[in-house]
């Protein structure tokens, strides 16, 4: 069966957002990557997206994900595909949502830089500020 590429990449956003929420210091000296795929290949023997889905964040301890429901409902459109694609392109897929994960993760450590330099950037500016006013309020006390 041969899929589409932009399916491929909407799974893979899905399982992206699944890989982000596990706590990988929690799985021991496995490989995550290993643990993922083994995890993704068992949930994808359910009958639905919606269950595959359950039971990969069930087996990775994860109780809650932020997907939107809309996102999952157009996999569960498809869900003869999507299934296909898990139990047969895990590897693929795995490879393809972990260089999402870390893309989202180098994206998010860059967005907090540029926040903490602007929030440093206000500081240094406001204790400047300050200063020059001691500054000058000294200078009129000297006048006065």
């Amino acid at each position: 069966m041969k899929i589409d590429d932009d399916l491929l990449e909407e799974i893979a956003e899905v399982l992206s957002a699944v890989y982000r929420r596990v706590r990988w210091h929690r799985m021991g000296n496995s490989n995550p990557h290993d643990v993922f795929q083994h995890r993704l290949k068992y949930a994808a023997y359910r009958g639905t997206v919606y269950e595959c889905v359950d039971k990969l964040c069930q087996g990775l301890g994860i109780q809650s994900l932020k997907v939107p429901a809309d996102r999952l409902a157009s996999l569960q459109a498809r869900a003869r595909e999507v299934l296909h694609a898990l139990r047969h392109e895990s590897i693929y897929l795995v490879a393809l949502a972990t260089e999402k994960a870390r893309v989202y993760k180098e994206r998010l450590k860059a967005a907090r830089e540029q926040e903490k330099l602007a929030r440093g950037n206000e500081t240094l500016t406001f204790k400047s500020r300050s200063n020059n006013s001691k500054i000058v309020n000294e200078d009129l006390k000297d006048e006065g």
